[in-house]
């Protein structure tokens, strides 16, 4: 207990007489210990986030190469010069879900065929959220687990990031963008979405899951606009689904 104590627990020392007791007043950082957890679930009083679904079609280079690795477990890409081959099923799965976000490249230049994503790639998913932000006021949170698609996204939409491989001090950069309104959209992964968030609830209700990540990981980016003293007595969450896919 006081190991967990030390480590996660903010406190404060009242004085009673003579006597000096330390009080628990909350979380050193706010989602630290839960973003730790294996599992753990999280009961409100009431739903407080609407989620609506938006589905789009993909592009027809994009459904041509999830079909060959859908059927094949391998797609041409880089002009059908370049396969990318999915050994395992669950790579094959992996690869499938990277498809639905946009359409990929193969980098050899290691020498170890690499999926990545061109900055101009083929995605309905960003052409479907370029047609939303017209309609849309206001700070915006954009969710993918894709490390590499996030920065993709963030550069498309002239967004702040926030990943696994974003330093420290890349992040609260990141965050005072968004908080001040020099950027309007935060584009991050669920998973690396956990500490150092507190605040971004009182300027932004709304956000956009380009695609999900763990059940543990997105609700606990989903929980960081659902804190108290946030913007809104609603969050808004949309997910942008891709139809005939894994999504």
């Amino acid at each position: 207990y006081w190991t967990w104590r030390y480590q996660y627990c903010a406190v404060e020392t009242q004085v009673f007489g003579q006597q000096r007791v330390e009080r628990v007043v909350g979380e050193k950082n706010s989602g630290e210990f839960f973003g730790q957890l294996p599992s753990y679930h999280r009961l409100t009083a009431k739903k407080r986030a609407v989620t609506k679904r938006l589905y789009v079609e993909l592009s027809p280079a994009q459904r041509r190469a999830y079909r060959e690795m859908e059927d094949m477990a391998v797609a041409w890409l880089n002009d059908r010069e370049e396969p990318l081959v999915a050994s395992l099923p669950l790579v094959k799965r992996i690869r499938l879900r990277e498809m639905t976000l946009g359409l990929p490249s193969v980098d050899n230049s290691t020498g170890t065929p690499i999926l990545t994503f061109e900055d101009d790639c083929a995605s309905s998913k960003l052409a479907a959220l370029d047609d939303f932000l017209i309609g849309h006021e206001g700070q915006l949170l954009v969710f993918t687990h894709s490390q590499k698609f996030a920065v993709v996204a963030a550069k498309r939409l002239n967004a702040a990031i926030w990943t696994g491989k974003s330093s420290d001090s890349e992040r609260a950069e990141a965050k005072r963008q968004f908080l001040a309104g020099e950027k309007q959209i935060l584009v991050a992964t669920p998973r690396s979405f956990g500490t150092g968030t507190d605040g971004l609830q009182h300027v932004c209700d709304t956000m956009v899951f380009l695609s999900r990540d763990s059940d543990t990981d997105n609700i606990q980016a989903i929980a960081r606009l659902e804190q108290k003293e946030k913007k809104s007595p609603n969050v808004s969450v949309i997910d942008i689904v891709a139809r005939d896919t894994y999504d």
